[in-house]
Formats: structure tokens, C-alpha cells, sequence
């Protein structure tokens, strides 16, 4: 069985020099992304001592790199919608099992209201703090598991519902995508969705970077 940092690095590696992202007027190669990676991935294994990280972030590098990071650090991504109020996020937050949560200053009122819902078992990392990502990438040895995902819908009929995504379950998604439209590396993407939804992570995250593409 494949993981998804696996084929990411598979991927990664005959283009290193090559754009991977881009936010604004910054723009990451395959290289510094890997690297990005690799180091944040050291940090959520040493500091979130659970299996499920929460995240809580505007459209960015970091956000893509934090994905990624947590897959390599061996946990499972719980993406937040933050159009939702501190309540619902509560909600998730106890239902998941968060036992840490990865957002920015933008956020900060936010993580007032539902920081005190992690009590002492569960950490906060701010991503626009530099002490987020580890000087350098000690991992050891990766240790993947499932599930990628815990994708919550929106709650509007209800309480939100957790949708469990395999990393099987994301690579088969992005492997329909491929063959439909027939991308490769020459592809650049526009994403215009948060990436909290399903098709923004499936269309405009994993199947770009996946197939080398940025």
C-alpha cells in the first residue's frame, strides 16, 4: 500500500528544481516544499503526542506543507471550516479526538473561544510563529497510518458529520481525476476553493502535486 507523502516524494523527486506552489509573489520549488515538509513533519511528532491534528488556516504554502507534514508525521488531517462558529468547531474539536490544532494569528479570537476545549491534553502551534517548523528534518522512521482524513461536513441539518478518508481513498479520487482529464506536468492549477472541502484537496491540492504539476 502507498501513502500519500510517498507518492508526493516520488513525485517530488525528478522536479525538484521545478514550481510547486505558488501565494502571491512567493513561490515554492518541489525542492523547498519537500523541505518544508520534512520539517514541519518533526515538529508535529515530537510536540502532538495524539493521532489527530486539526487545521485551521487561510489558502496558503503553509496549509498545503501542514497537510502534507501531518501525513508524514503519521496522523490524521482534520481540516476546519472556519466560516463555522467557535461552538461547531467545539464540536469537532471533542468529536475528532483533536489532540492538537495547527492555525495562524489571523485566527486568533477564534482560538480564544475554543482553545480552552483542549484542556491539557491537546497543543495549539501557530504557523506563523518560526519556532513551527524544526531547524532541521529528524523524523526517524515513518510510521503512515490511516485515516488521512476526518472531513466534516457543513452541519447545516445538524451537528457537523465526520467523513473518514482513507489515504487509499484519496488516491483512488486522484487517479479518477487524472484519467478523466489527462493532466501531467506541463498542468498549473488554479485554486479558487478553501481547503476544507473535498474537492479543493482532491482537485486543486493532491492531483497537481501528485502528478508534478504545481
Amino acid at each position: 500500500m502507498a501513502y500519500l507523502p510517498q507518492l508526493f516524494e516520488r513525485a517530488a523527486e525528478p522536479r525538484l528544481a521545478n514550481i510547486a506552489v505558488v501565494e502571491d509573489a512567493n513561490r515554492w520549488t518541489f525542492a523547498e516544499l519537500v523541505d518544508e515538509v520534512n520539517r514541519t513533519a518533526a515538529v508535529l511528532k515530537e510536540r502532538i503526542k495524539g493521532e489527530t491534528v486539526g487545521v485551521l488556516l487561510l489558502n496558503s504554502q503553509k496549509y498545503i506543507a501542514t497537510m502534507l507534514a501531518i501525513w508524514k508525521a503519521g496522523k490524521t488531517a482534520v481540516p476546519l471550516n472556519y466560516l463555522l462558529p467557535p461552538a461547531e468547531l467545539g464540536f469537532i474539536i471533542k468529536d475528532s479526538g483533536m489532540a492538537g490544532l495547527v492555525s495562524s494569528q489571523f485566527f486568533n479570537q477564534a482560538i480564544g473561544a475554543i482553545k480552552p476545549l483542549f484542556g491539557d491534553k491537546g497543543i495549539v502551534l501557530m504557523a506563523d510563529d518560526p519556532s513551527f517548523v524544526a531547524p532541521r528534518a529528524n523524523l526517524g522512521s515513518a510510521e503512515y497510518r490511516d485515516p488521512a482524513l476526518y472531513l466534516y461536513t457543513s452541519g447545516t441539518t445538524g451537528r457537523p458529520k465526520g467523513v473518514i478518508l482513507t489515504h487509499d481513498n484519496l488516491i483512488a479520487n486522484v487517479e479518477s481525476c487524472r484519467t478523466a482529464g489527462d493532466f501531467d506536468d506541463r498542468d498549473a492549477f488554479l485554486c479558487l476553493l478553501p481547503f476544507f472541502h473535498t474537492y479543493a484537496i482532491t482537485g486543486t491540492f493532491l492531483l497537481p502535486l501528485l502528478s508534478g504539476s504545481g
